[in-house]
């Protein structure tokens, strides 16, 4: 599976954040604090059996992760 697209809403402390991934490598980096992680967390949250309330922007009800992915067969 390829992801192409990513979109959280209410997610940790972000209130909004669309991310498209281009074909063939995709290589994130920056600052200590840029917001890499939030992309690896929010990814690696899509396939994990069990999520923490601890991932929603206080303040609010519920945090949204959308993930566009490609079969890669």
């Amino acid at each position: 599976m390829i992801v192409k697209e990513l979109s959280l809403k209410n997610f940790r402390n972000h209130s909004r954040l669309n991310y498209k991934f281009s074909p063939g490598l995709n290589i994130i980096t920056g600052e200590t604090g840029a917001g890499k992680s939030i992309l690896l967390n929010a990814i690696d949250l899509v396939f994990s059996a069990r999520v923490s309330k601890d991932i929603i922007k206080t303040g609010c009800d519920k945090a949204i992760i959308e993930i566009t992915l490609q079969n890669t067969k």
